[in-house]
């Protein structure tokens, strides 16, 4: 998946269900930044998201562990404490497990 497209996912997923986003995107460098550095990372990885319409996003990510549930698990964990540092309301989400995207749960 090419970075942009993955944007594009992840601002989609970050803000299903809270309404039109305007014209604030997250930053697309740090985020294609975090997602090369993500993909390049060994097997046994997840990367998850929390974002709002401001633009604003954090994310945890795990790998080298015993499996992809380790992986999640504690992608999920690393994600929580970084949300509630910059006190973002939207929760944590899956985004990615391996290499291969997760669909957003539906709205």
């Amino acid at each position: 998946m090419s970075a942009r497209l993955a944007l594009l996912s992840f601002v989609m997923l970050a803000c299903a269900g809270t309404g039109p986003m305007g014209n604030s995107i997250p930053d697309e460098s740090r985020f294609v930044k975090e997602w090369n550095r993500y993909l390049g990372l060994e097997d046994s990885k997840a990367l998850v998201l929390a974002g709002d319409v401001e633009g604003r996003f954090v994310f945890g990510y795990a790998y080298d562990l015993p499996d992809a549930e380790s992986a999640e698990e504690r992608a999920h964990l690393e994600c929580e404490a970084r949300r509630g540092v910059r006190n973002i309301q939207a929760p944590c989400l899956t985004y990615a497990v391996g290499d291969e995207r997760v669909e957003p749960p539906a709205p």
